[in-house]
């Protein structure tokens, strides 16, 4: 069984290179409006489905002056030097990440993502989910591979969360899950 990551795996990383730059939140800021939310899902044809991205996502942004721009909820992993004890080298350990929301400029890499409806949602929803998604925990790797939990496992429990505080419908996510391990053809690596 995965044991709980410190600080959903930024413990240690804050302030340093694998802190991702969310300075675009500003100039492609969330509008209170309504709208859509997605389960995006990125394959890769080298993986199975239970082994592809998973992201929640909404639009921001796209306003006179403002980027395209996509607010994402999503567990990350960062390869990080770990110290392997005195007179050793460092050694690379995989760690899964959440950081809070990021916004990323629409690309290419969002274009070709599966892109599943969860349904509308408020401004305040949206935040809602943005800070239940601070209480997911993250799953340490396991050392040499053979995971047996992923992105998807910490997507599931945060909508678990959305579902019982009324923020998504059970049978809207179950429908997603369906459609996200569908076989996608010429889509990207994530």
């Amino acid at each position: 069984m995965s044991q709980v990551m410190p600080e959903q795996g930024r413990q240690g990383l804050i302030g340093t290179p694998h802190q991702p730059d969310d300075s675009l939140r500003t100039l492609a800021p969330d509008s209170d409006t309504t709208t859509h939310v997605y389960l995006l899902v990125y394959t890769s044809e080298y993986d199975g489905a239970r082994w592809w991205h998973w992201s929640l996502a909404w639009q921001v942004g796209g306003g006179r002056g403002q980027p395209k721009a996509w607010r994402h909820i999503h567990v990350q992993v960062h390869r990080v030097l770990m110290s392997a004890g005195p007179g050793r080298p460092p050694v690379e350990e995989p760690r899964y990440v959440h950081w809070g929301g990021l916004t990323k400029a629409e690309s290419a890499l969002t274009d070709s993502a599966r892109k599943i409806s969860l349904g509308k949602m408020t401004l305040a929803a949206r935040l809602r989910i943005e800070q239940l998604a601070m209480g997911v925990p993250v799953m340490r790797m396991r050392p040499g591979g053979g995971e047996d939990w992923n992105c998807q496992d910490w997507l599931r429990e945060l909508a678990a969360r959305m579902v019982a505080e009324r923020l998504l419908d059970r049978r809207t996510w179950e429908g997603a899950v369906v459609d996200a391990y569908k076989p996608l053809v010429g889509r990207r690596r994530w």
